[in-house]
């Protein structure tokens, strides 16, 4: 009886059958053949971890066993281990990164930022002053994966352009909780580049800083800084083409600042006459001063 024939036989019935079934002269050679079979596959399986052993070691021996203490191997076991699924497809919250896809992700852009980068929060924000300057007022609206949409807005008597869309993206710095990861995306081009690119801090770190709107920059930057724990990044999304969250914040700012318009009870976006109309250099350093943190007027603010 050939090797080929009892293994056919072997995988046709049971072992205790067939030894039952085969005659003296076959039994006997049935256990050679079985012993023979296991030597095999106890050599193969020693050349295997011998094989593994060598590659994770590097430059210790075949025959080294993998230990704890031993350098190499340890970090050559941890670079071997593939990442984990959310690990491997996050991808990297960088400001580039994000303005591709904010760019090319269509009306919605906050679920490729949300499903693509992990994002906690994507805030959009908006801001306007008709005449320029007049009458102004902004829009912020927060969104969160499983929680209702935030929605903010005030008006100004009197502002700018820029500053209602600088106080649009202050609302959203200030609402953002310490640790998550942020998109904010905002139309504006001044506000995107001066953070993107450094300039602001550039203006703040002139000894004396005489541009505008310097007060409401004091303010981003010690809100951009004093959050931790998470990826904050501020991107550009185009105005006024269909993206539902920067048309609800343009409709925020709209409302407001035509709400402004009819009431006399709105305060004055005071910094606007302290550094747009009347130059004053502004010298103060922001810092947030207990119940005051969260107030939209005033010197501090």
């Amino acid at each position: 009886m050939s090797e080929r024939d009892y293994l056919a036989v072997k995988s046709a019935i049971g072992l205790d059958n067939l030894v039952a079934q085969l005659s003296r002269e076959d039994q006997v050679l049935a256990v050679q053949l079985l012993q023979q079979h296991k030597q095999h596959c106890a050599e193969a399986k020693k050349r295997s971890e011998t094989l593994q052993n060598s590659d994770a070691s590097g430059s210790f021996g075949t025959n080294v066993p993998l230990t704890a203490s031993c350098p190499s191997t340890s970090e050559a076991t941890r670079t071997a281990t593939p990442p984990t699924p959310l690990a491997r497809h996050v991808r990297l919250r960088r400001a580039d990164a994000v303005q591709a896809a904010v760019t090319s992700g269509g009306l919605e852009p906050e679920h490729a930022l949300f499903r693509d980068f992990k994002f906690d929060s994507v805030i959009f924000t908006d801001g306007a002053a008709s005449p320029n300057p007049g009458v102004g007022g902004y829009g912020t609206v927060i969104m969160r994966p499983g929680e209702p949409v935030v929605e903010w807005s005030k008006g100004y008597q009197l502002s700018t352009n820029n500053r209602m869309e600088l106080r649009g993206v202050l609302k959203a710095l200030k609402s953002i909780r310490q640790g998550e990861n942020v998109a904010i995306l905002s139309d504006s081009k001044y506000i995107v580049d001066a953070v993107n690119q450094g300039w602001v801090r550039a203006w703040l770190a002139k000894p004396v800083a005489k541009h505008r709107n310097p007060d409401l920059w004091d303010k981003i930057v010690y809100y951009l800084d004093r959050h931790t724990g998470g990826d904050l990044v501020i991107a550009h999304v185009k105005a006024h083409s269909g993206i539902l969250g920067n048309e609800r914040a343009d409709g925020l700012a709209g409302e407001a600042q035509k709400m402004a318009g009819q009431s006399g009870a709105v305060k004055e976006d005071s910094g606007y006459w302290r550094y747009c109309r009347e130059a004053r250099v502004y010298t103060g350093k922001y810092a947030p001063r207990g119940m005051d943190e969260d107030s939209d007027d005033g010197f501090w603010d």
